[in-house]
């Protein structure tokens, strides 16, 4: 981008936003799965939550971004999923709003920097 535009990516996009991939992965629920599976093997008996809130946030701000208030992920919120999961519900019923995310990709390199 930099050789292109003489602009960094860094200073356009958030850095919460990065990394960017040339390959997205091509199902997101196969992603969120293995994420919310490495959660909950944070979530045994004798394990403390910190580790699993950590890897939660960026998910239930997933969730969150779907809302049209605007609002940050609290402790509060990440810390009542992690209740609820521990108490056995599935993360579709804690986070319906990621259950439903779907990943579209198009287009080429070719579309974005044409010869």
């Amino acid at each position: 981008m930099y050789r292109a535009f003489v602009q960094r990516l860094i200073d356009i996009i958030p850095e919460r936003v990065l990394p960017i991939s040339t390959r997205p992965p091509k199902d997101l629920q196969i992603l969120i799965n293995s994420e919310l599976s490495q959660i909950d093997n944070l979530l045994f008996p004798g394990r403390k939550g910190i580790q699993a809130a950590v890897q939660l946030r960026p998910i239930l701000a997933l969730a969150i971004a779907t809302r049209d208030d605007l609002s940050r992920v609290t402790e509060k919120e990440i810390r009542k999923a992690i209740q609820r999961r521990r108490k056995g519900e599935e993360w579709i019923v804690i986070f319906p709003e990621v259950a439903q995310l779907k990943l579209e990709t198009k287009g080429r390199h070719s579309d974005i920097f044409p010869n």
